[in-house]
């Protein structure tokens, strides 16, 4: 008749994300031995979650630096006062306040680090790309999240869950989070599949926005040899972009050759599949998190690519019968 403690509950739900991960890469490489997953083709797409974090909760250099100060004496005033009046409220109440000071000082004293990163990235940018740093803010109650645009159009704290997936079986191979857009996240994901299961796919399937020259090149080359399948941007009204542009490598060159024929179009159509694990996620929840921080949220990711994997095990296997 003892309920079990909430927190325990929650504990266990987030702090075994080594384990979950390598769960995730058990569970794929035995497909694969089964021949229920190929991995030869992967399609990978980004899914946009709101994060459990408030707009008002952003702040500037200034702000933070101001409400790190304020942190700062409030943890000097409480070993003052315990240091003035032992007996001072009980030892529960002490404990709590002084808890909840320094985990506040530590949260700020996160954010500014972030700021520190983010001014960093942002002065490598070119000018006309710069935000500037009275511009640049960053959240006190989880530093490590973004304003995102949405695919509603509107703009709210939110994490880019990147999922890769075999575009047949729908088995999800591959997870990542990312703080912005999907741009420059194909090379780490084929990294990722390197490091798991000892080799990179045949094929890879991403939508425009993972259109990154250098992570193309990359893939092509003789130590990866994965065909990528992206649709170029059009940015100019009288530019071909199925055609090579001057000053391209020969690899960005039949990169546009391969997505303007027939073949490559035809292709592209298979990453279309891998919406359906989008679909998915979001039946099962993937409308916010409820927890805060990286590690926490991968946690959360990786439970729910366990469940859908499991549950496509079985309809393969039912298949197969």
């Amino acid at each position: 008749g003892v309920s079990v403690n909430y927190h325990t509950l929650s504990d266990f739900r987030t702090a075994h994300v080594d384990v979950l991960d390598e769960l995730l890469t058990r569970n794929v490489a035995a497909l694969l031995c089964e021949g229920l997953v190929t991995m030869s083709r992967v399609a990978q797409d980004g899914i946009k979650v709101r994060a459990h974090v408030g707009k008002c909760s952003y702040r500037r250099r200034p702000k933070l630096e101001e409400s790190l100060a304020q942190a700062q004496a409030q943890v000097q005033t409480l070993k003052q006062e315990l240091h003035e009046d032992p007996a001072a409220g009980s030892r529960r109440q002490r404990a709590a306040r002084e808890r909840a000071v320094r985990e506040r000082m530590q949260r700020l004293e996160r954010s500014l680090q972030r700021m520190k990163q983010l001014e960093e990235e942002d002065e490598v940018k070119r000018p006309s790309q710069r935000k500037g740093p009275e511009r640049l803010r960053v959240s006190t109650t989880d530093p490590e999240v973004l304003i995102n645009k949405m695919p509603n159009g509107g703009y709210n704290p939110a994490v880019n869950v990147q999922l890769a997936a075999d575009p047949v079986s729908q088995v999800i191979t591959g997870v990542a989070l990312a703080s912005g857009t999907d741009f420059g996240h194909l090379a780490p994901m084929l990294a990722q599949h390197k490091q798991r299961y000892g080799r990179f796919p045949d094929e890879m399937l991403v939508d425009g926005g993972y259109e990154k020259g250098e992570d193309i090149e990359w893939a092509s080359s003789p130590e990866v040899d994965c065909v990528i399948y992206c649709p170029p941007a059009k940015r100019r009204e009288d530019a071909d972009p199925y055609q090579p542009k001057r000053g391209e490598s020969q690899a960005l060159g039949q990169w546009r050759i391969r997505m303007g024929s027939e073949e490559g179009k035809t292709m592209y159509l298979e990453r279309c599949k891998v919406e359906c694990v989008n679909a998915d996620a979001r039946r099962r929840g993937f409308t916010q998190f409820l927890v805060r921080g990286k590690q926490k949220v991968k946690a959360v990711v990786l439970w729910f690519a366990l469940a859908h994997n499991l549950m496509r095990e079985h309809a393969l296997r039912l298949q197969t019968v």
